[in-house]
């Protein structure tokens, strides 16, 4: 093999580990994007009844906790996500409950901070008309 011919082979192995090096994370950071959820996990029914008293405990919760990431729209940075969606909303109650408990990447889990009733009243207000900014 010639010296042009070694210099040729060696730069596209080099361009193409980089270009791997560099989408690569990309392409694994988009999928991460699906939060799956056990699916035994995610058919959990709320126990706590709907009502304003439930509604009221779960917003001061969420006030407490959630507000300084999660709080209207006109404080939420453009990295926080807004959560009166439809993509949020439409999921389970059991799907809200497992991703407040156990969190992941950027949004701490509340596993031994909030007892499960807390997460299921804060599962409420955001069923509730007061969640709507």
């Amino acid at each position: 093999m010639n010296l042009r011919a070694t210099i040729f082979s060696t730069s596209l192995v080099f361009a193409s580990t980089l270009a791997a090096a560099t989408f690569a994370p990309l392409a694994v950071a988009q999928s991460a994007d699906n939060w799956p959820v056990p699916a035994q996990r995610a058919v959990r029914i709320n126990p706590i009844p709907t009502s304003e008293h439930s509604t009221d405990i779960g917003e001061s919760i969420y006030t407490d906790g959630c507000n300084g990431c999660h709080g209207p729209s006109f404080l939420v940075g453009n990295d926080m996500p807004r959560l009166q969606t439809t993509a949020v909303l439409d999921q389970s109650d059991g799907e809200l409950f497992w991703k407040i408990k156990h969190g992941r990447k950027g949004m701490p889990g509340f596993k031994g901070k909030l007892r499960n009733r807390q997460i299921w009243h804060i599962i409420n207000y955001m069923r509730s008309d007061k969640f709507q900014d």
